[in-house]
This record gives C-alpha cells, structure tokens and sequence, in this order.
C-alpha cells in the first residue's frame, strides 16, 4: 500500500496510517458490540436493561471514535485521499460485477455491458494514476458518462447540474449526524 501511494504522490509517515487502522478497527469492533446487543436483546436473551447500558457505553465510545476519526481526517488530507481511492477501488469492482451479472441474466446485451465495462476500466486506471472521479465536478470528471450519452442520443433530456455544497452534503452526511466515515462504505458489506 505504502508503494501504491508513494506512486499516485500521496506521502504518509506511517505512524497517522497506524493510528487510522487502530480507530478503524475499534470503531468496526464497536459497530459489532451495538448489533449484538441489539440482537440478543430482539432474541430476549438480555433484558431490557442491560442492553440499554451496552447501547449507552457504546454508542458513547462510538460517538467519540467518529469525532478523532473525522478530526484526524481533517489534519492529515492524504489519510482521507487514501481512502477516498480505496473505497473508489471497490466500489468500481463492484459495478464491474453488476454489469456483468445483467449480461448474465440478458438484462443486458454484451454490446452495451462492454461499453459500460470499459468506462469502469477508464476510471480504474484513472485511480491507478491517483485521481478520483468521486466529485460533484462534472467538468473535472473529464469525460461524460455513457449512459448519459445514449440517453440524450434516444432524445431525453439529461439533467447535469452540479450539486452545490449542501447538496453534496446531505448526499455524504457530513452535517454532524452520528454516523461512520465508513458507515456509508460499508454498510451493504455486513462490516463497519
């Protein structure tokens, strides 16, 4: 990873990369603890009160883990750069996956699942070269997307507005609601 990021000129000293993966992993194990309890409690195998305390400890630790998280975020850009194009990475893959699986099932013609496939590949190696194509910037993007060109091709009118500053923050949750930089991430993933 450290080669990967020395490659796309994102410079870390290791000891914030250390420090990240530590509040990570807690706030996932913390994550884990608040479901549990919420399951055993659904089950009836904890009574009402004990799970209250276990949502209580937690869910306060949780709220103090989401705030150095995001404050360590805010002080060390490249942490977030980082994660910005790992997250990117993955969720690229799993939009290859699901083009593919539509042509699988004739959702989809090969013809049109290749051109789909070859815009992921175009963001991926815009990835390898560090960039994200993660922005509410359409022009920066570089490229328009492919579904957006057949659209207008058929005669429908594709909206391009670029969202302004709250927008893109009620899409990314940044307005101090309690969840995790990760909660979003993750979430269909079954970890936090």
């Amino acid at each position: 990873m450290k080669r990967f990021l020395r490659a796309v000129g994102i410079e870390t000293s290791g000891k914030e990369e250390e420090l990240y993966a530590l509040l990570l992993a807690r706030a996932k194990a913390v994550d884990e603890a608040l479901d549990e309890s919420e399951r055993l409690h659904e089950r009836n195998l904890i009574r009402t009160d004990v799970y209250e305390r276990f949502q209580r400890e937690y869910g306060r630790e949780k709220e103090e883990l989401n705030t150095v998280i995001r404050d360590l975020l805010e002080a060390e850009p490249a942490l977030l750069k980082q994660e910005l194009l790992q997250s990117e990475r993955r969720v690229l893959q799993a939009e290859e996956s699901a083009i593919t699986d539509a042509e699988l099932s004739g959702q989809l013609s090969t013809e049109l699942a290749e051109d789909l496939i070859a815009e992921v590949h175009q963001k991926q190696a815009r990835l390898d070269r560090g960039e994200t194509t993660v922005t509410s910037d359409i022009e920066r993007e570089g490229y328009r997307e492919f579904w957006r060109e057949r659209a207008t091709a058929f005669g429908l009118d594709v909206d391009e507005d670029v969202l302004d500053e709250t927008a893109m923050e009620e899409l990314t949750d940044e307005s101090g609601s309690n969840t995790s930089p990760l909660d979003d991430e993750t979430e269909g993933a079954g970890t936090d």
